[in-house]
């Protein structure tokens, strides 16, 4: 038989689940929780990272169609130039 120091006890004093079990039921619940955590943690980056994009692409397209054509030429693009322009521009934060 076990000593009392083995076993996890309820209210009621009974001795119900070994220490040991209900020790590495904690450490895998502690594990999996870190593994969603870090995952949860990854998706809100990615997120954070997308709505960054989105902001910069949308500013580097305002931005370009806020000059004119003949400022546009200067640095070498088209109007039809910007959309992938800004893309590209964008494409680095990924």
């Amino acid at each position: 038989m076990s000593s009392s120091s083995d076993f996890v006890r309820h209210r009621n004093n009974r001795a119900s689940v070994p220490l040991s079990d209900a020790l590495g039921a904690l450490a895998f619940f502690v594990d999996a929780v870190s593994a969603t955590g870090t995952a949860i943690h990854r998706g809100i980056v990615r997120a954070l990272n997308a709505l960054h994009r989105g902001i910069a692409f949308r500013r580097t397209v305002s931005t370009l169609s806020s000059l004119d054509d003949r400022t546009l030429r200067d640095i070498g693009i088209t109007r039809a130039d910007i959309t992938r322009v800004a893309e590209e521009a964008c494409e680095c934060w990924k």
